[in-house]
This record gives structure tokens, C-alpha cells and sequence, in this order.
């Protein structure tokens, strides 16, 4: 996770987590972080929507589950256009 993409989304996932950035890394996922909830996962799906400007689909946001995925799916939208349908 080198790159401005994979920093913004550990930054954005520290911020609605409401813990710190350093505690977030390519591995963190909702079975390891325990603020990670159903409720959580919606608000970092709209939030990510909102910083990088794309519309995800359902079956992204099911994708979704760690840092590592959610950088791999921002990028492939954000290759084609934002849009998030497959």
C-alpha cells in the first residue's frame, strides 16, 4: 500500500473507524477490527464514493471486505470512469 489511492483509503477508513491511521494497513478488515460493523461498512462504501467519485455497485461493495480489495476494486472503477457496474 504505497500509493495515494491506498493512503486516502486507509485514511478515510481510520476517519469513519474513529481510530488511528497507523492502526489501518493492507490487512484490516472487519474480522479484525472490531468498529468495522455493518454500519461502518455502509458509511465507508458512501465515503469512498464521495473521495473518489465513483458509484459502486452491490456486488463491489460485497468485494469490499479489507483494504486490500477495496484499493483493488477503487481502482479497476476508477479505470473505467467511475463507474462501478461490472
Amino acid at each position: 500500500m504505497n500509493d495515494n489511492t491506498a493512503e486516502r483509503v486507509r485514511m478515510l477508513i481510520a476517519g469513519v473507524l474513529q481510530l488511528p491511521a497507523a492502526q489501518i494497513n493492507e490487512f484490516s478488515a472487519a474480522e479484525n477490527l472490531e468498529a468495522w460493523d455493518s454500519v461502518n461498512h455502509l458509511n465507508i462504501m458512501l465515503g469512498l464514493e464521495q473521495e473518489f467519485g465513483v458509484q459502486l455497485s452491490p456486488e463491489q461493495t460485497d468485494k469490499m471486505t479489507n483494504i486490500a480489495a477495496i484499493v483493488d476494486v477503487l481502482r479497476l472503477a476508477l479505470r473505467r470512469g467511475g463507474h462501478g457496474r461490472e
